[in-house]
């Protein structure tokens, strides 16, 4: 687990950086890796690993994948009637309810979780806020191209 939250949050860090929402510094890429968000992520990863213990770290591992479900199920509902999204290829088995009960299932996995590994979640959201809020407000920038105004 700890192998792949290294490889695949050091890509989320170098594109959160890439987007200015953290310093650009995270979004440099040498000889095609990320090996700025590479490094920090393993380390912040490592500490972890080390000062944590496991089922602790288990939890919290467990929370933030079903947060991120949660948001990505709920999220599927508004963009696939989107009007200026080109669905056209992508299709949504069981559409809208499959997505709806994703959510609830991740929902009532959560309730599962302790006390404490909600506590420690609402810690690193409330760290993202004030990241969020004093860098990421006033750097960032979308990638994605922007509608034409007419």
């Amino acid at each position: 687990m700890m192998l792949t939250m290294v490889y695949s949050s050091s890509r989320l860090v170098y594109a959160i950086g890439r987007d200015g929402l953290l310093p650009k510094w995270f979004g440099h890429v040498r000889h095609q890796l990320p090996n700025n968000s590479l490094w920090v992520v393993t380390i912040i990863v490592a500490v972890m690993g080390g000062l944590i213990p496991l089922n602790q770290l288990v939890n919290l591992v467990n929370i933030g994948t079903l947060i991120a479900f949660a948001f990505v199920s709920i999220g599927i509902i508004p963009l696939r009637r989107h009007e200026d999204i080109n669905n056209s290829g992508f299709r949504v088995p069981g559409y809208p309810v499959v997505p709806i009960l994703s959510f609830i299932f991740c929902l009532v996995f959560m309730s599962q979780l302790s006390k404490e590994t909600w506590l420690m979640s609402g810690v690193w959201f409330a760290v993202g806020l004030i990241i969020y809020f004093t860098y990421g407000y006033r750097h960032g920038h979308s990638t994605a191209k922007q509608p034409k105004q007419s």
